[in-house]
């Protein structure tokens, strides 16, 4: 199988339609028509959810893969136990900030643009999301409402730029989770809200990492944050090696967690270690860190621990 990615194990390539099938493949194209079958590049379905649905109808482990377009859904893409091991892939995976150029613009659409309860092994990647700007909104929502195990968001870029509010891109864990890695995505969101909002919203996820990402927090106020810790009893995190740039001097902050005084982390069981930051107020401890282990990370640039 040809590799059409860059850094990525990618999926089956479809510059050159063809009339094979490949197995539990289902094939999206923009300027293709949701009357097709989508088992072949060739006779592709027009819309992302139209494939998220035809996957979820047959069997597990399925592909979903969607070539370069603007795709906007008109319903939220609510992945369950009917798709434990799908992958959602964008024809091309591109690297971080890579010219991406499958689209999926939410504004005006749903709350959400991917819900996952119950879906376990998913991977979603290679795409430029809007998310809906309001502060209800999430573009990924991950363990809503029932937990997911194995979940992996890497290489996208999720944008939610001057809203008056500040939207999660990602929310892990309102239901217990497990093992959810978010790994090289570019988030370029912010906002003014009140405390507790993050761009990625950390609740009951255990053993998970938040990796190698690009924080761009625009207009952001003392109350945003890249990453809000907001369940204490999330053991076993890693935030390593992100990348969080303030665009206004000295307001906000890279990590945020509440205070929790009947749910203390163990000490060192939540580390941060390995980040840079440019232009925040506070980077690791705007409400209490409680009981993490905190490596070497670049303040400005400047090597410092901070607690």
């Amino acid at each position: 199988m040809t590799d059409m990615g860059t850094f990525k194990k990618s999926g089956i390539p479809i510059l050159y339609p063809g009339s094979s099938v490949f197995g539990n493949t289902w094939f999206v194209d923009a300027s293709a028509s949701d009357s097709n079958d989508g088992k072949t590049p060739d006779k592709g379905v027009a819309k992302i959810e139209t494939g998220v649905s035809r996957a979820g109808e047959n069997g597990t482990d399925a592909t979903v893969l969607v070539r370069q377009g603007f795709y906007q859904p008109a319903s939220v893409m609510a992945l369950t136990s009917s798709h434990n091991g799908i992958r959602i892939l964008a024809d091309h995976i591109m690297p971080l900030m890579a010219g991406k150029n499958t689209k999926i613009y939410n504004i005006g659409g749903p709350d959400q643009i991917f819900t996952l309860n119950g879906a376990h092994n998913v991977e979603i990647a290679g795409f430029r999301m809007w998310p809906e700007m309001a502060q209800t909104a999430t573009g990924i929502d991950i363990g809503g409402t029932t937990g997911c195990v194995g979940t992996w968001i890497h290489d996208n870029a999720i944008i939610n730029v001057e809203a008056a509010e500040m939207a999660c891109s990602v929310r892990m864990g309102t239901a217990e989770c497990q093992y959810i890695l978010i790994e090289d995505n570019l988030f370029h969101c912010g906002g003014s809200v009140a405390a507790g909002t993050g761009i990625i919203d950390w609740k009951l996820a255990t053993r998970s990492m938040v990796r190698g990402n690009h924080f761009d927090i625009i207009r952001n106020a003392a109350t945003s944050c890249g990453i809000f810790v907001s369940n204490a009893a999330a053991p076993r995190g890693r935030i390593v090696g992100n990348y969080f740039n303030g665009t206004e001097v000295g307001v906000a902050d890279m990590v945020a967690q509440a205070v929790y005084t009947a749910q203390a982390m163990t000490a060192g069981d939540f580390q941060i270690v390995g980040n840079h930051t440019v232009n925040l107020a506070a980077p690791f401890n705007a409400y209490v860190l409680l009981n993490c282990a905190l490596g070497l990370n670049y303040i400005n640039e400047t090597a410092a621990v901070s607690a």
